[in-house]
């Protein structure tokens, strides 16, 4: 970015819901076959099941996943090279519980956020080796962090680090730079991130002690910190995308409901819906926007322990079961050049497994 970060104050905006507009009337949907889908088994998993998958796409579309192997206690991160599974050992030392979070960069080298024996730590591809870097300490054995790379290929990351408060971190060729962006409780659960137009960061993230969505981003001179939904207990497991005109779509979950909900900004105020209110739905959900600007997300029917899909079409959403084999562990989505979903997700038979409707056969 071209300003520094340092010792700004820190701006807090209670948002109001200025307009909510009326849902599409819903009624219980039928779900396709799982003809609809190709799934595939990247990782097969021992005792401890391999958790927290990370999915991202090349130039090629060709998906690329990270995941914490807990049997071994190592970061993994494998890919796909149009005809079968190519897998590796990124860090064999995360020891604890290891969040991971993949971002591919113009290059489509592979960049990589996960904890380390409960610090925040990065793993770059340099096209020959892994470089492996420590990036701030956690408490606790916290592992919340969500990765994205800037036009110039640089890496940020925002997560929940010491004293219960959003972290942000950030390398150039100066090196990293860490911050506190917000400290009001306790903030920084399930943590996203996006990079806008201009490198600048938007993070969506939990806030524990108020049961609130929170949304922060930085506006070139400061951080402006909003509550996006409050009524209840919401906002966990959020994801975000952000539009051609930087404007933020948030997925997440309703735990008073048990819904998976859907906010965003359209340059002036938030609107909010429920997307899916079929039992326990929105654990693990994930986010992306296709060419349209539609969402898409993927997410747990927590009862059921499905891997679903719901997508807007423009009218109404469109909802999907998957996989009838899930464990909360995170799901993660991405769209190719033809918007076709491709999600990366754990099983119930601790496998890392990965779905697409795009026109790939199993090796």
């Amino acid at each position: 970015m071209a300003q520094s970060l340092k010792g700004v104050a820190l701006l807090v905006i209670l948002t109001s819901m200025l307009s909510i507009p009326a849902l599409p009337s819903m009624t219980e949907p039928s779900y396709p076959s799982l003809g609809d889908w190709t799934i595939m088994t990247v990782d097969v998993g021992n005792q401890t099941p391999s958790r927290y998958v990370s999915l991202a796409l090349d130039s090629y579309d060709n998906p690329h996943l990270s995941f914490w192997d807990g049997y071994n206690g190592d970061v993994i991160y494998a890919s796909w090279n149009g005809s079968g599974w190519e897998s590796e050992i990124v860090d064999p030392l995360a020891s604890g519980i290891a969040w991971t979070s993949l971002e591919l960069d113009s290059m489509d080298k592979p960049h990589i956020c996960y904890s380390r024996g409960g610090v925040v730590s990065y793993a770059a591809w340099n096209g020959s080796a892994w470089n492996l870097e420590l990036v701030g300490t956690l408490p606790g054995g916290s592992f919340y962090c969500s990765i994205s790379v800037d036009s110039q290929n640089n890496p940020h990351i925002s997560h929940f680090g010491a004293g219960s408060d959003l972290k942000y971190a950030t390398k150039n060729e100066s090196g990293w730079r860490n911050e506190t962006v917000d400290s009001a409780g306790g903030v920084g659960y399930h943590t996203s991130i996006d990079i806008d137009s201009k490198d600048r960061p938007h993070i969506s993230y939990y806030d524990k002690t108020n049961r609130d969505l929170k949304y922060a981003r930085w506006n070139g001179s400061a951080w402006v910190v909003e509550v996006v939904s409050y009524v209840g207990r919401v906002g966990m497991w959020s994801s975000i995308a952000l539009d051609s005109g930087d404007n933020p779509h948030i997925s997440y979950y309703d735990h008073s409901e048990g819904d998976l909900r859907y906010a965003w900004w359209n340059g002036t105020s938030w609107f909010l819906e429920r997307v899916d209110t079929y039992g326990d739905v929105g654990f693990s959900t994930s986010i992306a926007l296709d060419s349209q600007e539609y969402p898409h997300m993927s997410y747990e029917d927590y009862g059921n322990e499905n891997l679903k899909y719901a997508r807007w079409n423009g009218t109404e959403w469109l909802i999907e079961t998957v996989d009838y084999s899930m464990n909360t562990s995170l799901s993660s989505i991405a769209l190719d050049s033809d918007d076709t979903p491709h999600i990366g997700y754990n099983s119930i038979s601790r496998d890392v497994k990965y779905a697409t409707k795009a026109d790939l056969e199993p090796p």
